[in-house]
């Protein structure tokens, strides 16, 4: 059905007055001293536990904060709550570090700078901290220093109702499903409008063999890259592409993660269980340690209480929310994305949502993975080929028509926000984030690094200015966290491997 038809039908069942979505967002930033070298500090104490505190952890490394926001409705309460997400932490960072407001890292001269996150001496912090190393034996400690949003959206059920006959688990997991291979089909739009990341500092590849041709100073730079974040020397493993992952159904997806975590894969079965000095330094040997290793631009999620493991969630209940990983930090916000972005990727994912999705073939998958290695290095040349169901088209005549439905969706939506079309036609008329970046840094001719620590040292005055609204909810959750901490590390656990190995278990049958 082609998509005019099928919005057609849709908007006579109501189904855009009355669609209530549900967004939550992660963001991550890097600390970083005011010289543009990595903190080497800990975690800061005032923002309470990285383990327990559900708002404001670590991801990679002791240096990488990740800010984590409720679900909300409203776009305005969302970004208040990250807005003082952003106050909070800087108010509670050492006054010669900032937020640093790239996704691509700041200068770091060596790997031994970037100190692995840890969180404490219970078994499931200890496990957190195996994770980690995992990754770094695995990939280096430097790839996993990139930072970005990860935003979380579903619909309410009602709505998701007119889209099937009859809303269960099962049908309700093949929407959001038929949602993901649509979205990874149009992947390239989002690198064009939400990449940013098109030049680095050259210390990130230092010692790597990379693709990245043109030098300027100290940085390496693609002049037509959307996102180089998500390239082969950023967050990626091309070893995940033997799992194979299409999103046809939501048992298919879970027996690929089950085989990429317990099926010992060589490559890192080499590099050993244990460290040198006995140490564990993997939770497994298979191409994932677990779920969260899984790097996809997005990824099929359901909410459980902790330490219960992605898939027996989603076995057991199926797919509640779709996250979105692959958009870079914004420039243009003081806290990595603006509320017209929120409201242009609502649009683009209800796009997804709404437009037929038929099964993925493999020919359709590595044209995918084509377009999406040619959207990474050169998207922002409106007049490159991409190829669909092998006819090829420039990105700009593919954005001119993805544009004109986007904005028929955000028309409708102003019964439910009056903001909707404004928001997104201001985004497609945007000068693309990814070439103005590369033109202000050669513009002032500022190297990467002076040119980011300048802009994230700006935001962090502006922060540090402001007072958060909800002080007394990230007050009560400081000390909620602390007293989590040590209550779980009060308690006797059992020896280490034992807790990796039922860990395991919970989804090895």
């Amino acid at each position: 059905m082609v998509f005019s038809t099928k919005f057609a039908e849709l908007k006579d069942k109501g189904f855009f007055n009355n669609l209530v979505i549900t967004r939550g967002i992660e963001k991550e930033s890097l600390r970083v001293k005011d010289t543009a070298l990595l903190s080497q500090s800990d975690h800061p104490k005032q923002l309470g536990s990285p383990l327990t505190n559900k708002y404001i952890t670590t991801d990679f490394s002791e240096a990488l904060i990740e800010l984590v926001t409720p679900t909300f409705n409203d776009i305005n309460e969302i970004y208040d709550f990250l807005l003082d997400l952003h106050i909070y932490t800087a108010h509670a960072m050492e006054s010669n570090e900032v937020l640093w407001s790239n996704s691509m890292p700041c200068l770091i001269e060596d790997e031994s700078e970037i100190r692995i996150a840890e969180y404490g001496s219970s078994n499931i912090g200890k496990l957190k901290n195996i994770y980690r190393r995992g990754l770094r034996v695995r990939y280096g400690s430097i790839m996993q220093c990139v930072a970005g949003i990860h935003y979380n959206f579903s619909i309410n059920d009602a709505s998701l109702g007119l889209l099937a006959e009859n809303l269960n688990k099962e049908t309700k997991s093949n929407i959001y499903l038929g949602l993901i291979r649509n979205f990874k089909r149009n992947f390239w739009f989002l690198l064009y409008f939400f990449g940013a990341s098109p030049i680095f500092d050259k210390s990130f590849v230092s010692g790597r063999s990379h693709s990245i041709k043109n030098i300027k100073g100290s940085d390496l730079f693609d002049e037509h890259a959307t996102s180089l974040r998500m390239s082969e020397v950023g967050y990626q493993s091309y070893h995940q592409q033997a799992l194979d992952i299409k999103y046809n159904s939501l048992e298919s997806f879970i027996s690929s993660l089950k085989k990429g975590i317990f099926e010992e894969y060589e490559v890192f079965k080499k590099l050993g269980l244990y460290d040198h000095n006995n140490e564990r330094q993997q939770i497994s040997s298979g191409i994932l340690q677990i779920e969260n290793e899984l790097y996809d631009s997005i990824r099929p999620k359901r909410k459980g209480i902790s330490e219960s493991r992605p898939i027996e969630l989603l076995s057991a209940q199926g797919i509640e929310y779709v996250e979105v990983r692959g958009i870079d930090l914004s420039p243009d916000s003081l806290v990595g994305i603006s509320k017209d972005e929120m409201r242009l990727l609502d649009v683009f994912l209800i796009h997804c949502l709404i437009s037929e999705s038929k099964p993925m073939n493999q020919s359709e998958y590595d044209e995918i993975n084509k377009n999406y290695e040619l959207a990474i290095h050169s998207g922002s040349n409106l007049d490159l080929d991409l190829s669909f169901n092998g006819k090829t088209s420039t990105i700009r005549n593919k954005i001119s028509k993805i544009s004109e439905e986007l904005l028929s969706i955000s028309k409708e939506l102003n019964s439910v926000d009056p903001e909707f079309e404004n928001s997104v036609s201001n985004c497609l008329n945007k000068k693309n984030k990814s070439m103005a970046l590369l033109n202000n840094i050669f513009d002032l001719n500022q190297s990467f690094k002076n040119h980011v620590l300048e802009d994230s040292m700006k935001k962090m005055n502006e922060l540090r200015d402001k007072k958060p609204k909800n002080i007394d909810i990230l007050e009560a959750e400081k000390s909620k966290s602390i007293e989590l901490l040590q209550e779980i590390e009060s308690k006797k656990g059992i020896e280490l491997d034992q807790y990796v190995e039922q860990y395991n278990d919970k989804v090895r049958g």
